[in-house]
C-alpha cells in the first residue's frame, strides 16, 4: 500500500483485529503482556542444532525479517541464538516488506554475496517465492506434511522438513561457503 507501518505496529494491529473478531476484551496491562510475550517466542528444537551445524561449516549467517531490529534482537537474545548471526537485517531499514524484490536487494546488498550465493531459508511460502523472484537460492520448511507451497511459478530450490536437514542439503546442493 505504500503506507508503511513498522512491524510492531503491525503485530499490535494483528492483536487487536483478533480481540474484535472474536469480541474479546483485553485490558491494557493484558494487551501489553501479550505483544511483549511476542518478543519472547520459543524457537523450534531442531534450530540451535542447524545453527552450530552451518556455523562449523562456514556458512554465514544473517538473520533477515520483517521485523523491527531492536525487537528482533530482543526476540532472538531471549531464544538464545543471536551470537550465531553475523547480522540482523530488517526490512524496517528500507520501510517495505517482504516478499517486495527491494527487500531481498537489500539482503543482497547487506550480507555482500552475489544474488546466486545467496540463500533465503524460511518456512513461509511467500517468502520463499519472494526470494526465488529475485534470483536468490530458497529453501522452504515444511515442517508439516499437510503444508502445502503457495502455487506460483516459483519453487524452492530445496524443500526440508526440519533445519537439522539443512547443511547437508545445501552443501549437496552446491551453497557456497566461507573460510
Amino acid at each position: 500500500m505504500r503506507c508503511y507501518e513498522d512491524f510492531d505496529a503491525c503485530t499490535r494491529r494483528a492483536l487487536l483485529f483478533a480481540v474484535e473478531t472474536f469480541d474479546v476484551t483485553l485490558t491494557d496491562a493484558v494487551e501489553q503482556q501479550l505483544l511483549a510475550d511476542y518478543l519472547n517466542l520459543p524457537t523450534f528444537p531442531d534450530v540451535l542444532p542447524a545453527l552450530e551445524a552451518l556455523k562449523s561449516l562456514g556458512f554465514r549467517l544473517l538473520a533477515f525479517s520483517n521485523g523491527v531490529e531492536s525487537s528482533l534482537r530482543t526476540l532472538l537474545g531471549k531464544a538464545g541464538v543471536l551470537t550465531y548471526f553475523e547480522a540482523v537485517v530488517s526490512v524496517d531499514d528500507i520501510k517495505a516488506f517482504k516478499p517486495s524484490p527491494d527487500v531481498y536487494a537489500y539482503l543482497v546488498s547487506r550480507g555482500g554475496s552475489p544474488h546466486g550465493d545467496t540463500w533465503l531459508i524460511s518456512a513461509n511460502p511467500f517468502d520463499v517465492i519472494g526470494a526465488k523472484s529475485a534470483h536468490l537460492g530458497a529453501a522452504w520448511v515444511k515442517r508439516s506434511p499437510e503444508a502445502v507451497f503457495d502455487p506460483w511459478e516459483f519453487e524452492p530450490d530445496i524443500v526440508i522438513s526440519d533445519l537439522v536437514e539443512l547443511s547437508t542439503r545445501l552443501e549437496s546442493h552446491g551453497a557456497l561457503v566461507t573460510s
